[in-house]
């Protein structure tokens, strides 16, 4: 049974509680957000990508077959480890 001033009270328990639930979750999306804009995957796979591919694209204008046939071989195993 309520009392007269807990019938006054805007807030009860019960919406104190989801209120503080709700605050908790956006706060861990924003925490989750922000770790991901800070790792940025997408940079460190294109950096990882150069870092591996180094000269190969450069190579694959050679007048060899064999040395392009390489170049694209390699290019291909970097993207796939990317």
């Amino acid at each position: 049974m309520a009392t007269r001033l807990t019938a006054a009270r805007p807030y009860t328990a019960s919406t104190a509680r989801r209120f503080g639930v709700a605050a908790a979750l956006v706060l861990v999306a924003a925490i989750a957000a922000f770790a991901y804009w800070q790792a940025n995957p997408v940079k460190a796979a294109r950096a990882a990508y150069a870092a591996c591919a180094g000269h190969a694209a450069a190579e694959l204008h050679a007048p060899d077959p064999r040395v392009r046939q390489q170049a694209t071989d390699t290019l291909v195993e970097c993207a796939s480890r990317s």
